[in-house]
């Protein structure tokens, strides 16, 4: 029988809250933002050989649970991972015992996916691999001068086989991005520089998809999300970047 994606995004809500509240461990936001478009990415289009790289490191244990489910991680590794000795910290590292595409490159300072990932793409095009690159970012990316940079080098070079996906939640480390460095100007910016895009609710698991036109722009994903989904009468979204999960016992 198949599982859904509900069925699946469901359990590793459990995991996750489990997970951070045995550690003690912050950024739940973090990961309750991404947990829709990860699940739906990861049991959906995402192939073996295709490339992922989450930009938002801070995201790090959503993936370690991810990973474990899908086989790449044992349970031996999760058991110890964000605790003293592990190699896989509350931020993904650079080098792991069973190299994987999806494993992807080492991140947390933000800022850096992007370009990881347009260089992936570009050599992917250069030999002809049909396989795909796909990089999770969020606001903090697109505070980064880097990351613009990226963009326009992505869409100068015409890597269709890159897709940036935008976790949307209007909120960093020290409140809203309205406060901060607002993004309204966005998708007139990304439209200008030659990027193909599309706007999604990326809370509804079961809608979210990453089709694009055909064509040789690269594409971005906006997907607008909340940081405290599912917690928002415990937590504000600047609570659950930071404060520990015994606050948000199911």
């Amino acid at each position: 029988m198949t599982t859904s994606l509900s069925a699946i995004r469901s359990e590793l809500t459990q995991k996750l809250l489990q997970y951070h509240t045995e550690r003690n461990l912050g950024h739940l936001g973090s990961c309750l933002s991404s947990l829709d478009i990860l699940t739906a990415l990861f049991w959906g289009p995402l192939k073996q050989d295709d490339h992922f790289i989450l930009s938002k490191g801070h995201a790090a244990s959503l993936l370690y649970l991810i990973l474990n489910q899908k086989g790449l991680m044992t349970d031996a590794e999760l058991a110890g991972s964000c605790r003293d000795g592990s190699i896989f910290g509350a931020h993904p590292p650079s080098t792991v015992p069973t190299p994987h595409p999806w494993w992807g490159f080492a991140s947390g300072s933000l800022g850096c996916g992007v370009g990881l990932g347009s260089g992936v793409a570009l050599a992917k095009k250069i030999r002809g691999e049909q396989s795909q690159v796909y990089v999770l970012i969020s606001e903090g990316d697109l505070n980064e001068g880097s990351t613009w940079e990226a963009l326009h080098f992505a869409a100068q070079n015409q890597l269709s086989n890159l897709h940036v996906l935008f976790d949307h939640n209007k909120t960093q480390a020290l409140g809203s991005i309205s406060n901060i460095y607002s993004l309204h100007h966005l998708e007139v910016s990304l439209d200008s520089m030659g990027w193909d895009m599309s706007r999604q609710n990326g809370h509804d698991v079961q809608s979210i998809h990453f089709s694009k036109a055909s064509g040789p722009k690269p594409h971005f994903y906006i997907f607008d999300t909340r940081k405290n989904f599912g917690f928002e009468d415990r937590l504000t979204p600047v609570e659950a970047h930071y404060k520990n999960p015994p606050v948000v016992k199911p």
